[in-house]
Formats: C-alpha cells, sequence, structure tokens
C-alpha cells in the first residue's frame, strides 16, 4: 500500500493520472468516482462521489478525484484514501 491505497486504488489513480486530459474534456470540472479503471460517475462535490461509489463498491475499491488541469488534479485528497 502506498499512500495509504490498496494496490487497486493506485492502479486507478496511475489511470486517471494518465487519462485526465480526456476525462476532463468529458466531464469538465466534476469529481469522478472510479473503480477498476472505470469511471462509475461524474458529480458536482466530493461527498456525493463518495455516496454513490459507497452504494455499489467497498472501501478501497474505488477512488474520487476532482477533474482539472492544475496541479491540485494531481492530489491525492483525503476522500479518496479514506473513502
Amino acid at each position: 500500500m502506498a499512500y495509504g491505497l490498496t494496490d487497486m486504488q493506485l492502479d486507478d489513480f496511475l489511470w486517471y493520472e494518465e487519462h485526465l486530459r480526456e476525462l476532463f474534456f468529458r466531464y469538465g470540472n466534476k469529481y469522478v468516482a472510479i473503480s477498476n479503471k472505470t469511471v462509475l460517475g461524474a458529480y458536482d462535490t466530493s461527498s456525493e462521489a463518495i455516496d454513490e461509489a459507497r452504494r455499489f463498491h467497498r472501501r478501497g475499491e474505488y477512488i474520487v478525484q476532482r477533474l482539472g488541469l492544475d496541479e491540485s488534479a494531481y492530489t491525492i485528497e483525503a476522500p479518496t484514501v479514506f473513502a
């Protein structure tokens, strides 16, 4: 576990980084929930994204990231780690 992430979450974060531009142009300034390198949905708030991801996935099986093209989009946020 790196940075408190499961291997699955780390794989999803690396996939997110690799596809960030594409995701941003598709979903805009949203929060995305990702599991198994698949976008589960795009939401206005991190809380909304976490609540929806929790409906179908257990802790450690998904990440939530804010889309954007600045450096904050590359930050692993607390909701990502502890969701």
